[in-house]
């Protein structure tokens, strides 16, 4: 009377592995969806990256057009012939042109810099400071040559009220025939 017949045994057990097997799946699903989403967010990046670099790769006439312009507008300087006397001509005139009074300019030995070769010129200056901002935009954006301004400083000139002294550290680029 009181007793569970074997049938009965039976289908309790599958019904009982059936359960099991559903709470591990279910355990199983929920644990590692994290870790889903996060290698799906990781492939979506790549993805993107893959097609901003495919960007990029087939921009590489017009950045190598640009490259090949920008050259172009960098001053040849003769092998044998310094390139001071150059740069000092050149910031000479342009200071001239904007009324700053240059006192001295020393250079340093030329460089390389990648495939073009460089030089700094130290420049001892006196002008306003309007003239100043001026001489600098230039400098910036002149065709006649490229430089960079690595460093500059400023005092009052004691001598003339309203005008300022100071030095600057210009990178001058250009290239030899």
């Amino acid at each position: 009377m009181g007793g569970v017949s074997l049938k009965e045994k039976a289908v309790l057990g599958i019904l009982g592995m059936i359960a099991l097997y559903a709470v591990t799946v279910l355990l199983w699903f929920t644990s590692f969806s994290g870790s889903w989403k996060d290698a799906t967010r990781r492939y979506d990046n790549a993805l993107k990256r893959v097609a901003r670099e495919r960007r990029i790769i087939a921009e590489k006439d017009t950045w190598d057009k640009a490259y090949r312009d920008e050259v172009l507008q960098i001053p040849e300087i003769e092998d044998g012939k310094g390139a001071d006397t150059f740069w000092y001509g050149l910031i000479q005139s342009i200071a001239q042109k904007n009324h700053i009074t240059i006192t001295n300019q020393k250079s340093s030995r030329e460089g390389v810099a990648d495939e073009m070769k460089k030089m700094t010129v130290d420049v001892e200056w006196i002008g306003a400071l309007e003239t100043l901002v001026k001489f600098l935009y230039e400098l910036e954006t002149t065709d006649e040559g490229k430089f960079d301004i690595q460093a500059i400083n400023f005092n009052p000139y004691s001598k003339r009220p309203g005008f300022l002294t100071g030095k600057m550290t210009l990178t001058c680029i250009y290239r030899r025939k």
